[in-house]
């Protein structure tokens, strides 16, 4: 079950049969609601505290523990204008766009999947240029529905959302989110403002050297005690 919100309106509930055992709360909030060029401002609009780290794609180095898959042909990053409409910068002047031509006009387009290494409890993402409006997000593989239509991202010029997902008591970690084109030839879709909490570094992992020293620490202490019990 999900928890809908539509920018700063009512609560709607809304149940995805394939997804019957999560409980997590949507928000889409229209820019027109809460952008500002002013990023602290931005955050606060749609309710992003210290506890997320953002990737504003301002270039080609992504903050540790975030990856994608892109397009069979790349993904590329582009220049763009707040215009919520071709060039869609939610932050700064760099966005990621899911086709290799770095343009609105170039092909292919294709299907675009985050990755969050050890899985995440809420994330935020800026999705603009929205063409299609059979096109859907996936969250952990599981299709979530259309943002045309079932999260109330506007039909016609300005097709543009900024998406917050937030795990409800007992979800599982998120660990991917995915933009599904449904295969169509023209989808030009842009990505800003990555806001993800409780992401953890891969590099947080223990390296060999760090579980050895561990391991012949413990092994000295069991030592030095059994000498101590035997006087």
């Amino acid at each position: 079950m999900s928890s809908v919100r539509f920018g700063l309106a009512a609560v709607i509930v809304l149940t995805f049969a394939a997804d019957i055992s999560q409980a997590r709360s949507i928000t889409t909030y229209s820019p027109a609601d809460v952008y500002h060029p002013d990023s602290s401002v931005l955050n606060s609009n749609v309710g992003l505290d210290e506890g997320y780290v953002i990737e504003d794609f301002e270039d080609e180095t992504l903050v540790p523990g975030l990856s994608f898959d892109p397009p069979a042909a790349g993904l590329d990053f582009r220049v763009g204008s707040v215009s919520f409409w071709t060039n869609d910068a939610w932050d700064g002047s760099q966005m990621l766009i899911n086709n290799a031509g770095g343009s609105a006009t170039g092909r292919p387009w294709g299907n675009v999947k985050f990755n969050f290494a050890g899985g995440i409890d809420a994330l935020g993402i800026g999705i603009s240029n929205i063409q299609r409006t059979a096109s859907t997000f996936w969250v952990n593989g599981i299709e979530q529905g259309t943002l045309i239509g079932d999260f109330g991202a506007p039909n016609g010029l300005g097709r543009s959302i900024y998406l917050v997902i937030e795990n409800e008591v007992g979800d599982d970690p998120i660990t991917s989110f995915m933009y599904d084109i449904k295969g169509y030839s023209v989808e030009s879709v842009t990505f800003d403002h990555l806001a993800l909490r409780g992401l953890e570094p891969e590099s947080s992992v223990p390296e060999p050297s760090t579980l050895m020293l561990v391991g012949t620490g413990a092994l000295g202490l069991w030592f030095y005690r059994r000498q101590q019990s035997v006087l």
